[in-house]
């Protein structure tokens, strides 16, 4: 993947495409730690994603709040929260442990890799997808 690569609409086309295969090879994984994982695998290409080494990594990718966070509780009602956390994650670990992708701010391109700059974007993004978007927007699984 190109590091100048923000999220557009074909990237975004791909992570759901390898998401659509994973929830069905991965049924027993949470739809978000999927797509977190599928964000990760489109990010770093088939020779570099290694599923068991992200998920030892990050156990609680995907999930909204640092690690196993109690915001997780409150937010995770809310699909714009659940979305922005599952490609947040996927993004900044790939460019914090591979030098892959723009990192957190995966929207709007930052020459460092700020997970608050990527929390403010990203969630602008969600925002913007759920309400120009909205007919996409429902129909993700999320």
């Amino acid at each position: 993947m190109n590091n100048n690569l923000l999220l557009d609409e074909i990237f975004f086309t791909e992570i759901w495409r390898v998401y659509t295969i994973m929830k069905t090879i991965h049924k027993y994984e949470s739809q978000r730690k999927n797509l977190f994982l599928a964000t990760c695998r489109v990010i770093l290409g088939p020779k570099k994603y290694n599923r068991e080494k992200i998920m030892s990594d990050v156990p609680h990718g995907g999930i909204i709040g640092v690690n196993n966070s109690k915001l997780d509780i409150i937010f995770r009602h809310f699909k714009i929260f659940r979305l922005h956390a599952a490609l947040h994650d996927a993004f900044g670990y790939c460019r914090s442990n591979y030098n892959e992708g723009p990192g957190y701010s995966y929207v709007v391109k930052c020459n460092f890799n700020s997970c608050l700059i990527g929390h403010v974007t990203g969630l602008i993004y969600a925002t913007y997808i759920c309400v120009f978007k909205k007919n996409q927007f429902n129909k993700l699984p999320i």
